[in-house]
């Protein structure tokens, strides 16, 4: 029977939140595996409003919250990233930059800005010693401890002009020891330059390779990587003139059509530098990626796909006037095999099951692998907004030899977000723990549901409940306390 998602249900994903140097960590269910040691990240949206006016959901300043577990036990902080809009703003007191999602009020107020605003509330990861929270703009260093922001990260050093973007979802190589990010510089009269860089641990330059992009004022966001190709995929491409304008949100400009659609981009790790463009078909679009590998003369990337247009207009508060969401299908995960030679694609979708934010074992990124697991997507009637990852409600274990998958459904009025794969330290490719923040509506507070990764649809090793209310997530990351 479906779930109906209540009204006021709804608005909880929105809640407003503080800094928290400690909160209590309660076992409900189960017990902590004495094995899993590391460090729960997440990064998100934080503090609601900005000179006293309401934001949309990706907006707001960057949360970045913290559950560290050890030998059984678990501890709790978090905190709004100290960089960016943040200090800009004076901690939101003030709302001095337009938003990608946000007008400030009276479009004069932002005709002509396109120097947005970074809220650095996107991603999360480790590297260098630091966390690290990022934001297309930029990123900023956190201490891995206490989450104190200690100041911007080496890569925004890459950073050409203002207009200039950071990759918001860098990928670390295990394999290499490097840590793979991409900028975009805007080419003026001319085409947009694509740049992949790889950074040791001492944040040191290792490799760097440029592309032109055809075209001008492309929006691409993910990233993923085999022995000898670096992949992106663009959403959208941007209206200069809808834009500077500003009578409407800068989301609003952007564009792709059937006759114009949005493109993934291979571009050569070794050899020669070359772009490989494959088009989407129709009105298709996509953010992220599962994984990619080599396969003789192919390249096999998996990823998230839309149907129609993401206007993500689900995730304004009732207080800021929207249109309604458009039509969309998905997200649907779907397997492309690339020749970079002849350009030729063919296109195979995951049977009966939808679902963002996808995660694999890290060690087989770049390679060949079987398992992936994504937050999964139930029905509500009446919602029918499939790009709502805030309110998906449960998980899957996707195996792509079998084309099956095993499904944990999280318990009525709980929302749920990326599962993050935590490594136990055995041979098997799924042999670890799922870690997923959730958000109790009825109860109104937020917790960690701890799921074995090979078998999710068994249910709970662990459920942790804290005393706080956190606002839905957008990406997550685990870091064993050995890394």
């Amino acid at each position: 029977m479906e779930e109906m998602l209540l009204e006021s249900d709804k608005s909880v994903v929105y809640a407003d939140i503080d800094d928290i140097p400690g909160s209590p960590v309660r076992v409900v269910e189960g017990a902590i595996p004495e094995n899993l040691n590391g460090v729960l990240l997440r990064n998100g949206p934080g503090k609601a409003t900005a000179g006293g006016k309401p934001l949309h959901m990706f907006d707001r300043y960057g949360y970045v919250a913290a559950l560290r577990l050890h030998n059984g036990q678990a501890s709790f902080r978090g905190a709004h990233v100290r960089g960016g809009a943040y200090v800009a703003e004076n901690g939101g007191q003030v709302w001095k930059q337009r938003r990608i999602f946000t007008n400030r009020d009276g479009w004069w107020s932002n005709f002509l800005h396109l120097d947005l605003a970074n809220t650095v509330n996107h991603d999360v990861y480790y590297w260098g010693g630091y966390a690290v929270a990022t934001a297309d703009p930029g990123q900023f260093l956190l201490d891995a401890e206490t989450l104190e922001t200690k100041g911007p990260c080496p890569l925004n050093g890459l950073l050409k002009n203002r207009q200039s973007n950071l990759g918001p979802m860098p990928q670390a190589d295990t394999a290499a020891n490097r840590l793979v990010a991409y900028t975009v510089t805007p080419g003026g009269l001319g085409d947009d330059t694509l740049r992949f860089v790889e950074v040791d641990p001492e944040w040191r330059v290792k490799v760097s390779r440029e592309f032109k992009l055809p075209g001008k004022a492309i929006f691409v966001h993910d990233l993923c990587f085999t022995p000898n190709w670096y992949l992106t995929t663009e959403f959208g491409r941007l209206n200069l003139g809808g834009a500077l304008m500003g009578t409407q949100p800068l989301v609003e400009s952007l564009q792709y059509s059937a006759q114009q659609p949005s493109r993934l981009f291979l571009a050569s790790r070794t050899g020669p530098e070359r772009l490989a463009v494959i088009p989407f078909p129709g009105e298709h679009q996509s953010f992220h990626f599962l994984n990619a590998f080599e396969r003789a003369d192919e390249v096999v990337v998996d990823m998230v796909v839309y149907e129609n247009r993401v206007d993500f207009r689900a995730f304004y508060p009732d207080e800021i006037p929207h249109l309604p969401p458009g039509p969309l299908g998905g997200p649907w995960i779907e397997r492309r095999v690339i020749n970079p030679q002849t350009l030729s694609c063919q296109v195979t979708r995951f049977p009966e099951v939808a679902g963002e934010l996808p995660e694999i074992n890290p060690a087989k990124r770049g390679n060949s692998y079987r398992y992936a697991w994504i937050n999964s997507r139930m029905k509500y009637p009446g919602f029918n907004d499939h790009c709502a990852f805030a309110w998906f409600n449960g998980a899957s274990k996707l195996d792509w030899d079998t084309r099956q998958a095993r499904r944990w459904q999280a318990p009525p009025r709980t929302f749920t977000s990326m599962p993050v794969f935590a490594p136990r330290g055995g041979g098997a490719e799924d042999d670890g723990w799922l870690l997923i923040w959730i958000i109790q509506a009825e109860q109104k507070k937020s917790g960690v549901v701890i799921l074995d990764a090979a078998a999710p649809d068994k249910g709970p090793v662990a459920r942790l409940e804290l005393d706080v209310l956190l606002p839905a997530a957008s990406h997550a990351h685990f870091a064993p306390l050995n890394g």
